[in-house]
């Protein structure tokens, strides 16, 4: 078989890129069934591989990127630890203002 001349190479290429540049129409179980697998890949994607430790829960588990794994907080400790901050923060500024209130530095103002 002979080598292609740089004509019919030429062609080729620019058949191909016509073939890719045109639009593809799905038939609807096509664009279904494109979506499952997409969906499908971006799970399996976002769990990583699969562990070889057999049971689980044991304590060398981690992360793709090697950190240990964190569990994730729940609403309810979410908003306990918004609340803790905003009381150690309130708490914060009324000390500095009860400073800020002392006439003299000896002087302790009473709460």
């Amino acid at each position: 078989m002979q080598p292609l001349s740089l004509e019919e190479l030429m062609r080729k290429r620019q058949a191909e890129a016509l073939a890719a540049s045109k639009p593809v129409f799905l038939t609807k179980k096509q664009r279904e069934e494109a979506a499952l697998k997409k969906r499908q890949d971006a799970v399996a994607a976002r769990q990583g591989p699969p562990r070889s430790g057999g049971g689980g829960g044991g304590s060398a588990g981690g992360t793709a990127n090697g950190h240990a794994a964190v569990p994730r907080r729940t609403e309810r400790e979410v908003q306990d630890r918004r609340r803790d901050d905003d009381k150690r923060q309130r708490d914060e500024v009324g000390r500095s203002l009860q400073f800020l209130t002392c006439q003299t530095p000896q002087q302790h103002c009473s709460g």
